[in-house]
């Protein structure tokens, strides 16, 4: 269970990303960016959308994402 866990993790952060490369994105871009399987894009995208990390706008359908992720600066 716990490698399934982490598993979902890295793919939403895959997910996120791709959203924020492409700003607003349909199911079937997210899944030519990402290489997931629509019902796994779906449901990570039900859960992000839930917690509001992500948006789907009522007039053109597409995904969004409600803020942007950002890499730190790691300190040695």
């Amino acid at each position: 269970m716990a490698d399934d866990a982490v598993r979902s993790v890295a793919r939403a952060l895959q997910l996120m990303q791709a959203l924020q490369r492409l700003q607003a994105a349909s199911l079937a871009a997210l899944q030519a960016e990402c290489a997931l399987p629509k019902p796994t894009l779906l449901r990570l995208l039900h859960t992000l959308e839930a917690e509001r990390v992500v948006w789907r706008a009522a007039g053109d359908g597409l995904w969004r994402p409600a803020f942007e992720l950002r890499p730190t600066q790691i300190r040695k």
